[in-house]
């Protein structure tokens, strides 16, 4: 089997596999929360060997868990053209919302700004 096959095959346990979340979490220190986004993957010995194959492709490394904003865009991109393919839409859909849509941090923000990014984040999810 040639190493494009391979390629291909990593890519289709990435677009089974992948588990897209969203963490909400309180901060240890201080007040207010912050999201954490992250894609989990839980491989097999094999399944790992194709995905890091397919992962070398776009230049990264296999990790269990990618939580890195950067990370997350680049897999991302290189997804986009399969979305139709990837079984886990809904928690890319919460992903890619809080990407685009972060809490507003509170040294620039007020309260209604927070309260709006929760009613907007409650509905989202609520659509999903």
């Amino acid at each position: 089997m040639k190493k494009n096959k391979y390629v291909e095959i990593g890519l289709g346990i990435f677009l089974a596999s992948a588990r897209f979340k969203v963490k909400m979490e309180n901060y240890r220190y201080g007040f207010g929360i912050r999201a954490r986004h992250m894609i989990e993957l839980t491989l097999n010995a094999s399944q790992k060997m194709f995905i890091e194959i397919w992962l070398d492709t776009i230049d990264m490394k296999y990790q269990r868990t990618f939580s890195k904003k950067k990370d997350i865009q680049t897999i991302l991109n290189a997804i986009d053209d399969f979305i139709d393919a990837l079984t886990d839409k809904k928690g890319l859909r919460k992903v890619k919302w809080l990407m685009d849509n972060p809490i507003p941090n509170p040294n620039n923000a007020n309260t209604n700004d927070f309260a709006d990014w929760v009613n907007d984040w409650d509905a989202k999810n609520e659509g999903l």
